[in-house]
């Protein structure tokens, strides 16, 4: 039932999900972090024989840089266009200073620069697997209210 909800919708009136990344010295990973979200099936939203198509919706990645020294900045920045090409929207904050305010503050402030209906938390050493959002956002319209989280396999174990 929740992915009839948002087929058919337009482009602006599909649901926004923001990506809140909050960075601090993760040049090494953003590649492999980014990558994966352009994998993510509802940015492509076509039906196959053996699976329906994904629930329509826009995503947002919102990164904050909290004093990174490595380059990270830089980073976000070269992904920008990149990300933007493939439909996501992307808004990048970063601290003034070298000396970071910690985890918990560079997602409030990638929360409040947002702008979507759904949040999704995505620390910048993780992948995604191709389903994560279409799954996250499936369960979040079918149970309204709940909170939805994520499966999590480590590598190596």
């Amino acid at each position: 039932a929740g992915a009839v909800l948002y087929r058919g919708l337009s482009s602006m009136s599909a649901p926004l999900v923001s990506i809140i990344l909050p960075i601090h010295n993760g040049d090494m990973w953003i590649d492999e972090c980014l990558e994966a979200l352009l994998c993510q099936t509802v940015l492509h939203a076509e039906a196959s024989s053996a699976d329906p198509a994904p629930p329509a919706c826009r995503l947002e990645l919102s990164a904050y840089d909290d004093g990174s020294s490595d380059g990270s900045w830089d980073s976000l920045q070269r992904w920008k266009p990149r990300l933007e090409a493939a439909g996501v929207a992307v808004v990048i904050g970063r601290s003034g200073g070298s000396q970071g305010g910690g985890c918990g503050f560079a997602k409030n402030r990638a929360v409040a620069q947002s702008s979507g209906t759904w949040l999704c938390f995505q620390d910048v050493d993780d992948l995604s697997r191709p389903k994560r959002i279409e799954a996250q956002l499936l369960a979040a319209a079918a149970r309204p209210g709940a909170l939805v989280g994520a499966r999590v396999s480590r590598e190596p174990e």
